[in-house]
């Protein structure tokens, strides 16, 4: 590692289209597909973390979202004969969440 690697952001911003901002680890960030490929088009700049805007999801599924990839980040390397803990959705914003993990290829 570099030192300028150690001076650069580890969080992503991820911006809803409603405005609402949300400071992401860039590991967990990178679990998603649509993440991790827009990070590696674009040019770094190590005075500011990389700022991806969703113009097609809300806040409120972004959270979800993001929730899950802390999940999914926590779980991952499980036994899965072993049964996991349930990630719950609110009904109301089931279909939202799976619009937006169907965008994010997660």
């Amino acid at each position: 590692m570099q030192a300028k690697d150690l001076l650069r952001p580890s969080y992503v911003i991820l911006v809803s289209s409603d405005e609402c901002e949300f400071y992401l680890d860039q590991r967990i960030a990178k679990l998603c597909e649509y993440v991790a490929n827009k990070l590696g088009t674009m040019t770094p700049d190590p005075s500011k973390p990389p700022r991806i805007q969703f113009d097609n999801i809300k806040g409120e599924p972004l959270e979800v979202i993001i929730q899950y990839l802390h999940f999914k980040s926590k779980y991952m390397h499980t036994d899965f004969t072993k049964s996991l803990p349930p990630f719950y959705i609110k009904p109301e914003l089931a279909l939202d969440v799976l619009n937006a993990s169907l965008s994010l290829q997660i």
